[in-house]
């Protein structure tokens, strides 16, 4: 499935790089987890005559038919009209890409990193924090209750562990939320032994009242951006080498694009790394991200709303976990939903205005 010189400097030319010469070796290098068949840094030889200089290095990453469906369609939508109309140049560059949605596979050949940029290191300096909750906020506000999010291409049921955030039309949800339902029986068959009885209780009552409070808060639209749908901490945020680079952050990974509640993005980032004081950080970067919506020109949309939507995408964000199977990750949601006390939004009304 890996692409051959000759695939590639076709992927190239179309895409308006290469316009002369080719690539005539490729060599595989390290290779990545994602939500992908498969992630590669490859290497490119070209002709000695090519005049255009182009990386050396670049990302190879595939999407065969088991992940197509599943995060390749969305991250070549993503590519295709999301990332190019970005006021903020956060996306890395794609450079290629080889679609064939007869075989349900495709490979994006994306700029590599690595040279200029680093990944996101614990603990995050309190100024690299700030910034990334001001581009995030930038990005949601660019967004924000866009006529584009009421297209075909947002308004299908995802089949990911992280498609609970999906804000989509009530038939979508309700399909959504069988698919939670059998894999909380899952989840119950794996660990119920060990289940805590708090932790049984709560995972009864998300069980029963979730749905019914995300489709109150979304099923009007209000209030609805663009998430990128995997914005987290432990890889798929980068920031520049150079203090002064013109574009200090770049976010990976855009296979997970969707509509829905923009504090859901900063919930995960914010979720992935721990702090001293984790509420009080928490609580400074969200009014930091609500203040800087509003300066960006979100209107109609209160600090209370934008509170009440962070604390219930704490118990969205738990569903993830349980579709993994993943009790280390359920446990460290949980926790965090403690501390907000999230659970208490499932006997509340989801409207607070």
């Amino acid at each position: 499935m890996f692409p051959s010189a000759t695939a590639i400097t076709q992927a190239l030319h179309a895409e308006g790089f290469l316009q002369d010469g080719e690539v005539i070796a490729v060599e595989e290098g390290e290779t990545f987890q994602a939500f992908a068949t498969a992630v590669y840094r490859c290497r490119l030889r070209y002709r000695s005559e090519t005049a255009q200089r182009l990386p050396e290095t670049m990302i190879c990453k595939i999407y065969g038919p088991e992940w197509y469906q599943r995060g390749g369609l969305q991250e070549v939508l993503a590519y295709r009209r999301i990332t190019p109309a970005l006021r903020l140049s956060i996306a890395p560059t794609l450079y290629g890409l080889i679609d064939d949605p007869a075989a349900e596979t495709c490979v994006l050949l994306i700029e590599d990193l690595a040279t200029c940029f680093q990944p996101v290191t614990s603990p995050m300096a309190d100024a690299w924090l700030d910034l990334l909750v001001d581009t995030l906020a930038d990005f949601h506000a660019q967004w924000w209750e866009a006529p584009m999010l009421d297209t075909a291409a947002f308004l299908q049921p995802e089949d990911t562990v992280m498609r609970m955030a999906q804000a989509i039309p009530l038939q979508g949800l309700r399909a959504n939320t069988a698919s939670a339902r059998n894999a909380v029986s899952r989840f119950r068959e794996a660990f119920g032994s060990e289940l805590s009885e708090g932790e049984a209780q709560l995972l009864a009552r998300l069980d029963a009242r979730w749905a019914a409070h995300f489709i109150e808060r979304t099923v009007d639209h209000r209030g609805l951006t663009l998430l990128h749908g995997d914005f987290h901490l432990l890889g798929n945020v980068f920031i520049a080498r150079q203090p002064n680079a013109v574009s200090p952050i770049k976010v990976i990974d855009w296979g997970q694009v969707k509509r829905g509640l923009g504090p859901h993005d900063l919930m995960f980032a914010l979720l992935s790394v721990d702090a001293a004081d984790r509420r009080s950080r928490d609580l400074a970067s969200l009014r930091r991200y609500h203040e800087r919506l509003l300066a960006r020109g979100v209107q109609r949309y209160g600090w209370d709303q934008c509170l009440w939507d962070y604390r219930f995408s704490l118990l969205t964000n738990v569903y993830q976990s349980i579709f993994q199977e993943s009790l280390r990750w359920f446990r460290r949601t949980l926790d965090v939903v403690a501390l907000w006390e999230a659970q208490e939004l499932l006997d509340g009304s989801a409207e607070t205005i």
